[in-house]
């Protein structure tokens, strides 16, 4: 299916390519400037010290472990059963993700006015985050960090989206009426980021599978 702009950008941007399952879309903010600064979100030192333990007990469960597999129990629970070599599979309970680490967020703000928009927000946007959601609470604010403070910081700003989703699937989730509506135009499974640098290339700094 052909996606959307999401409804959370409509007033910013516009679709400059559309081909098959994707488009892409370049950012103008309403006051007509076409350069932002950008933000994404980061973890403060006791969310890095958390991460480095999660990771840390998880190397240990998982050490020897070929792969991981899943089953759903009957109950709607998900089993996870980690597979070694010449051993039956076994059952494991990893410790639960930072919501630090589950977290992907980008924030702009327009270089002559100062008006700010969430371009993505994993809780929200994406298949994932608009039809499953997430468990990362919806009110945790994470701290925000700049990107390119030393070069060329305020870029022109392209989007591209794909949907993978067929779009009966789509409307079954959220009515016909909705097909260009807010949650289908949310339900893109891919995202990708890319800003104008110094020699007016345009690179991609931030991608993300969202389903």
């Amino acid at each position: 299916m052909t996606p959307a702009v999401p409804c959370h950008l409509r007033e910013i941007a516009e679709i400059t390519e559309c081909r098959r399952d994707e488009i892409t879309l370049s950012l103008r903010c309403s006051c007509g400037c076409e350069r932002f600064l950008i933000f994404e979100n980061t973890m403060t030192p006791a969310e890095k010290a958390e991460a480095a333990e999660y990771e840390r007990i998880s190397r240990e469960m998982l050490r020897g472990v070929k792969r991981l597999s899943s089953r759903a129990g009957a109950d709607g629970s998900v089993h996870v059963f980690a597979h070694r070599f010449l051993h039956p599979p076994q059952e494991v309970a990893l410790p639960p993700e930072p919501f630090a680490m589950q977290l992907s967020r980008i924030l702009v703000r327009c270089a002559a006015c100062g008006r700010e928009t969430v371009l993505f927000d994993n809780r929200f946007h994406g298949y994932d985050g608009a039809v499953c959601g997430k468990e990362i609470p919806q009110d945790y604010a994470p701290v925000m960090q700049q990107k390119f403070q030393r070069s060329f910081p305020a870029r022109r700003l392209r989007m591209r989206l794909q949907c993978s989703v067929p779009e009966a699937e789509l409307c079954e989730l959220a009515g016909a009426e909705d097909a260009i509506g807010s949650l289908c135009s949310e339900c893109f499974t891919e995202i990708v980021i890319s800003s104008e640098t110094a020699d007016g290339k345009f690179r991609t700094f931030f991608s993300e599978e969202t389903a």
